[in-house]
């Protein structure tokens, strides 16, 4: 039986101009095979200042627990995004 009762979303923007790469790419499917990611964009895509990047998701058992995976990972993929 899953416990999580919480869900959470957020959608992460590119603070400058990106160009998808393998990396930044792999780090995205990574999360989509867990189920933490969508919205995930094609491999060389550019992706311009404040257009959206991927959505993060996650569950928890609390409130407090879903918001800090969604941030933690949209963190993670601002700042591979930030090279």
């Amino acid at each position: 039986m899953n416990r999580n009762v919480f869900a959470a979303k957020t959608i992460v923007y590119a603070d400058k101009e990106v160009v998808i790469d393998k990396g930044i790419s792999d780090v995205l499917i990574r999360y989509l095979n867990k189920g933490q990611a969508a919205d995930i964009p094609r491999l060389g895509i550019k992706v311009l200042a404040d257009e959206p990047i991927t959505t993060m998701l996650a569950t928890a058992m609390t409130r407090g627990m879903v918001l800090g995976k969604v941030e933690k990972s949209a963190r993670h993929i601002k700042g591979s995004t930030e090279v």
